[in-house]
């Protein structure tokens, strides 16, 4: 049976969000040959000190060129993932478009238990942080020990905190928030407080000194028992050198005497060295052979037998010990080493038949405890068995048997699991059986009911999810709008607006969507008064295309422009100092700062300056926008005969609406 399932595309191991409790371990996006579906695999690894009970997760799609598809947002429910688990590894995601082949993960939302929301910023997935190890920042091996004595435990890599995660000394990654290693149960606060390069090495600088001079003293003492016992020594070696010669003077004459006698005796017992003891030892060492071959110890007479060389019919005789160690091997059921041996003899004897022979009996060995596997049930163990026979028997057909009876004990589990609602499970069976019979058939019609299941439990993502699944079973297509219909609406209620606009995008055209995507888009806009949000701007561009209700006023308020006071002074072109009152007899200036207006957009202002004479002046601003800075001034031409009072200024938009109005007092 072909290879069920084609990788497309890999994700980049070990990436996370920042101070997100879990991160992707591995992930890939895989094509499902045989239902012609794209899938998304992912395992995931919780690092919080609680357990994981929810994990919603967001799969953004892409073709091959990099344009976007749609993607899917799913949730792993129903979990109970210890501290340093992995999980979903077992659970595959559907996505909606079979043309995708990149894929890049968002970690939406994770529940904990005890009860904790995580949920997602906008900042995006990263790598973890790579452990730094002590040696790069401590340098020397006597440091990482000083520090780890210190700490009471063994210390490897330097502690940090960064993306929300306490990189800790032993090397486990834990939530920067839980402060404590999951493993070693060192807290960040006292790791940190320890590692001080500059003590740790002035310590280590201490005990070098320490050692240094309890070696210098140690060195001194031993270098003065030395040259004692040397002293010694030469004592002992001067009254031996006296005593030899004493001897030696005694024994000159007895030596001369005794001469020839030792020269005949010697002549005597190279004789028999040479010719009787040679003979004597080697009929020992073929009796010694001999004994060691009839006491069964084969491989220490085949060396014994060798090391006569040709004295009588050692070499045959090392032949029988080395064939014999094959018969030991053999008789014990250890047939490897047995045709190892006898294969190696080079056709002696009969040893190329014992070899054929020994590979018949272990095949045979083999062949009985594939039938036994085959007995207990152990079908895919048996057909790995036979496989690995060969042709040997019937070994081939064996092994298709037990595939065909392993299918069938699958087959009938996943009908069981399907009767008995363990959807789960029927779905991996199916999935796993392939083209088995009508399985493909029942993997779709398992997913609907799963769907179906699902979404009576108000579970409709993971709804949205099976029923896409399901392929064009029965109504599954137009189940899953429905679903995505309504995980929109609750995403809507939750007033989680972007989620919500995903997801009534979808099915814009199903019932009452197209409605509730307003509501959506209003939401998030009402959620997201800032002028600078492009995202606000559009989603009221098209609202008030819409005639939605309160998208104008709203528009209007946001996008207002608005003119405001930077500074009163007599200068037209400083705005660094601010006075309470002006002079008559200066410049009377009044700066402001234009504000509002939708982004990157212009509008034509107008301001006038009444003196407290009653005369008034208008200045034009045309073509400005946010953030433009203006002056308005006036003057007088005969300051001394003009009156004091107040100096008024007004700013008008463009449709003559009066934006502000201010005023400040004029002295004499």
């Amino acid at each position: 049976m072909e290879n069920r399932y084609t990788e497309l595309f890999r994700l980049e191991p070990g990436t996370h969000q920042n101070g997100c409790p879990v991160y992707l371990e591995a992930g890939a996006l895989l094509r499902d040959n045989a239902a012609q579906k794209v899938l998304a695999q992912l395992k995931l690894k919780n690092l919080a000190a609680g357990r994981v009970v929810s994990c919603t997760v967001e799969i953004r799609a892409a073709a091959v060129n990099g344009s976007p598809l749609e993607g899917v947002t799913f949730q792993y429910a129903d979990l109970s993932v210890e501290n340093g688990a992995s999980f979903a590894e077992r659970i595959p995601i559907l996505l909606p478009d079979g043309n995708t082949r990149r894929i890049q993960l968002v970690i939406r939302e994770v529940v904990l238990e005890p009860f904790r929301v995580w949920t997602a910023s906008d900042e995006e997935a990263r790598p973890l942080p790579q452990p730094e190890k002590l040696e790069n920042l401590l340098g020397d091996e006597r440091c990482i020990r000083e520090y780890s004595q210190r700490v009471g435990k063994p210390c490897v890599y330097i502690p940090k905190c960064e993306q929300g995660l306490f990189l800790c000394t032993c090397g486990r990654v834990n939530l920067a928030e839980e402060q404590v290693c999951g493993t070693c149960g060192c807290s960040f606060g006292e790791l940190q407080a320890k590692l001080d390069p500059e003590a740790i090495r002035e310590e280590v600088d201490r005990q070098l000194q320490e050692e240094e001079e309890a070696r210098q003293e140690a060195e001194r003492q031993e270098a003065a028992r030395r040259e004692e016992e040397r002293r010694r020594l030469e004592e002992r070696n001067q009254e031996r050198r006296l005593k030899r010669e004493r001897t030696r003077k005694k024994l000159v004459k007895a030596m001369l005497l005794l001469l020839c006698l030792v020269l005949v005796g010697t002549l005597g017992t190279l004789a028999v060295t040479r010719i009787a003891i040679p003979a004597m030892e080697q009929k020992k060492a073929y009796q010694a052979a001999e004994e060691l071959f009839a006491a069964g110890a084969y491989g220490e007479a085949e060396e014994a037998f060798r090391a006569l060389g040709e004295y009588k019919d050692a070499p045959e005789r090392a032949l029988q010990s080395r064939y014999q160690t094959a018969q030991v091997y053999y008789e014990s059921g250890d047939f490897e080493q047995a045709i190892a041996v006898w294969e190696g003899m080079n056709g002696y004897s009969d040893s190329a038949d014992r070899a054929a022979q020994a590979l018949t009996d272990w095949k045979e060995e083999d062949y009985q405890s594939a039938l036994a596997l085959k007995g207990e049930s152990r079908f895919l163990d048996a057909a790995e068995a036979f496989a690995a026979l060969g042709d040997y028997k019937d070994s081939a057909v064996q092994r298709d048997e037990c595939v065909e009876l392993q299918n069938d004990a699958d087959y009938t589990a996943a009908e069981a699991a399907m009767s008995d609602g363990d959807y789960p499970t029927a779905i991996e069976l199916f999935q796993k059986l392939g083209d088995y019979r009508d399985s493909n058939q029942k993997y779709l019609q398992v997913c609907y009911l799963h769907g179906e299941s699902l979404y009576d439990g108000g579970s409709y993502m993971q709804a949205v999810t099976w029923f896409r699944a399901a392929g064009e079973y029965e109504d599954a297509s137009q189940r899953a709008i429905e679903a995505t219909y309504q995980y929109g609406c609750q995403l809507l209620a939750e007033e989680k607006f972007t989620d919500a606009i995903r997801e009534l995008s979808k099915c814009a055209d199903y019932s009452d969507a197209a409605k509730k995507l307003q509501d959506a888009k209003f939401g998030y806009v009402n959620a997201n008064l800032k002028t600078d949000n492009q995202t606000t701007q559009t989603y009221l561009k098209e609202l008030i295309d819409a005639r939605y209700p309160g998208a104008q006023k709203v528009h209007d308020e946001l996008y207002a422009w608005k003119v405001e006071i930077i500074a009163f002074n007599n200068s037209p072109y400083d705005t660094s100092f601010n006075m309470t009152s002006l002079s008559k007899y200066q410049y009377m200036c009044v700066h402001f700062k234009l504000t509002g207006g939708e982004p990157g957009a212009t509008t034509n202002i107008r301001t006038s300056i009444t003196l407290p004479s009653g005369y008034s002046g208008n200045i034009p601003h045309p073509n400005v926008s946010a953030g433009y800075i203006g002056c308005s001034y006036g003057w007088y031409d005969n300051p001394a005969y003009s009156p004091a009072g107040t100096l008024t200024f007004r700013a008008y938009d463009e449709s003559g609406k009066l934006l502000l109005t201010a005023t400040v007092p004029v002295t004499n």
